[in-house]
């Protein structure tokens, strides 16, 4: 039966003959032979923009939601823009991901893209915090830099974070053109579907060699190390089920703190797309998303809490008072 709206005919057409994941391939297709009109509005009809925090959305099929397709089209605008300012990009495209669902999947499809249009890629091997893709994106010398992160939003969500060649997010013209290009040509490629290839290719490289370098840095504002290491404080840490455990205990160790001196709250240091013991994985809403970090540290004796959120670019402290 066909909709009402003759535009919403041709992005449903559009969809079923371009999308190449078969799981929201059917999301599409389910919602057609529901003739549900307003449900198939509500995903094809949103525009996906960059606001303040880049490209967010529900993780769901359809042109108005993050997926693999809107991915490679988000992808295909920013990597024609960098060949329109560009020429050619010499240096490439710094890529990480935090550990939500089909973050992962999300960088390798944007590296993907980036390489069939002969930019190079520095891709992060496993989740990274969000300032070290941004600092990586500086130290790699790289045109421009991306992260596939949602942050502290709800578990349904992802975002695409694109930052310049100063490690900056992007603004004003790149992320408007970034979008035009986007929406002026928006069927994909074949090629950019296929992996096959990705990790063979000669403009594929690892960022992982800008680990180190990240600490090294940060240990050259160390001024307090032999204090550090006679502390007799106790400090808990959350990742909220993020990616900063490994991150923040190695800082802990290179800034010179004793090892006992670092308390992880065990049950939300490793990533977990569920975020399945806070209601909210977001540290400043405060002492209702810190209960477990709070048990940890009165356990321990420890006075100090460190919550990161989720892709580690914020931070809450709270210190016990004596009441």
């Amino acid at each position: 039966m066909p909709l009402q709206c003759p535009t919403l005919n041709e992005q449903v057409a559009n969809w079923l003959l371009w999308d190449k994941n078969e799981k929201t391939k059917a999301e599409i297709q389910k919602l057609v032979d529901d003739n549900d009109e307003e449900g198939l509005k509500a995903r094809m009809t949103t525009r996906l923009v960059f606001g303040t925090a880049g490209v967010r959305s529900p993780m769901q099929a359809g042109f108005g939601r993050l997926n693999d397709l809107t991915i490679i089209q988000i992808t295909h605008g920013f990597a024609r823009h960098m060949l329109n300012v560009y020429g050619q990009p010499k240096t490439g495209v710094a890529i990480g991901f935090d550990g939500r669902y089909n973050s992962r999947r999300f960088a390798e499809l944007a590296a993907n893209v980036f390489i069939r249009n002969n930019i190079p890629v520095y891709l992060f091997s496993e989740v990274s915090p969000t300032p070290v893709v941004s600092w990586a994106t500086i130290k790699l010398g790289c045109d421009a830099g991306l992260i596939i992160t949602a942050s502290h939003n709800p578990k349904e969500d992802n975002g695409y974070k694109a930052y310049w060649s100063n490690g900056a997010q992007i603004i004003g013209p790149h992320d408007t053109e970034i979008v035009r290009i986007k929406e002026a040509e928006p069927q994909p490629r074949d090629e950019y579907w296929d992996l096959s290839e990705l990790k063979t290719s000669p403009l594929f490289h690892s960022a992982d060699v800008t680990i180190d370098p990240y600490f090294e840095i940060e240990k050259s504002l160390n001024y307090t190390r032999s204090i550090n290491a006679s502390t007799p404080l106790k400090f808990t840490y959350s990742a909220f089920h993020g990616i900063g455990y490994h991150y923040t205990k190695r800082m802990f160790a290179e800034f010179g703190f004793p090892a006992e001196s670092f308390i992880s709250v065990a049950e939300q240091q490793e990533p977990n797309p569920d975020f399945p013991t806070i209601p909210f994985p977001n540290p400043e809403e405060g002492r209702k998303v810190l209960t477990l970090a709070i048990e940890t540290a009165d356990r321990n004796g420890s006075t100090v809490i460190l919550a990161n959120d989720p892709d580690a670019d914020r931070i809450q402290l709270a210190e016990k008072q004596k009441e």
